[in-house]
Formats: structure tokens, sequence, C-alpha cells
């Protein structure tokens, strides 16, 4: 009996990812930084890092949901970094960089999220109905539960107690 020759997998790029694949990856990915700690959850923060350097400014940042997904998706598509993140010295000749959030940064997100932008943030900001849905109260496991969601929902945030809710 022969044997079945080995397909080879080939992964696929971001770019070729369908818009719900992409929010996956991007709620992956903003767990992977938490448990790495180069995201800190902080409500009320889109995003801020700083340091002596361009690379220290964005190793380590504080960001809400919104700013954990921008970051994230400056790391998955590296081609579109200075549109979402900008580094930059805010003082000549201090010495200090600052990571925020880039020029088309909250349309890029828009882009992908669409109108769950809005939902997604008062999800991890603890406003309205959104807010109250996830009682995780340290914001780190508030933007991980919010994030596992869109994993299980394949991309969508549907709020626990939704009739849609799986």
């Amino acid at each position: 009996m022969g044997h079945k020759p080995e397909r080879k997998r080939t992964k696929r790029t971001f770019e070729e990812l369908t818009d719900a694949e992409k929010r996956v990856a991007v709620a992956k990915d903003v767990i992977k930084q938490l448990e790495l700690k180069k995201i800190v959850a902080t409500p009320g923060t889109y995003v801020y890092g700083h340091g002596k350097t361009d690379k220290q400014a964005t190793r380590r940042c504080q960001a809400c949901m919104l700013g954990g997904a921008i970051l994230a998706l400056a790391r998955l598509q590296p081609k579109l970094r200075d549109d979402l993140v900008d580094v930059y010295s805010p003082h000549r000749g201090s010495g200090e960089m600052v990571c925020t959030t880039g020029p088309d940064a909250f349309a890029l997100l828009e882009d992908l999220f669409g109108d769950q932008m809005l939902t997604i943030e008062s999800a991890f900001e603890d406003w309205g109905a959104a807010g109250e849905a996830f009682t995780q109260k340290r914001p780190a496991d508030r933007m991980i539960a919010i994030c596992k969601n869109i994993i299980k929902n394949k991309g969508d945030l549907v709020l626990p107690g939704d009739a849609d809710a799986e």
C-alpha cells in the first residue's frame, strides 16, 4: 500500500485573511502581548509608551482595548505601523521618545471592526450595558475576556446574555 504524499500547509498572510479572521488574529495577539507584558491594560489611555529610543517607547505600552487592538494591528501589519502608531520626541533634546496612536489608527480599526468599535471600547471601559456585560474588575482580565469572546464568536463581540450569544 502506498502512502499519501504529505501536503504542505501554507500559512496565509494577514492580508489574505477574511475580516472576521483578522479580528480573531488581532484578539489573539492582544492576549499574547498582555501575557508577555508588552501591553499594560489601562482604562482611559488609547496608547502610551515612552523610552530613550523608538524601540524602547514601543516595547511596553499602556493601552485600552482599542489601543491594544491598534498595537496588535501594527505588529500584524508592519507596513501600516506608521499609520497606526506614532513615535516622537515631545521635547526637543530631551532624549525621550513617546509612543501614541498614529494619524490613521482609528480609521483603520473602524475599517476592520466597524460598528463594534464603540461596543468593544464600552465593554473595556465599563460603560453602559456593554460594560455591565463583563464583570472582571482587573483591566487585564477584562481585556482578555473581551478578546476571548471575539475569538469564540469568530470575530464578533457578542455580549454575554444577548439573544445572539452562543
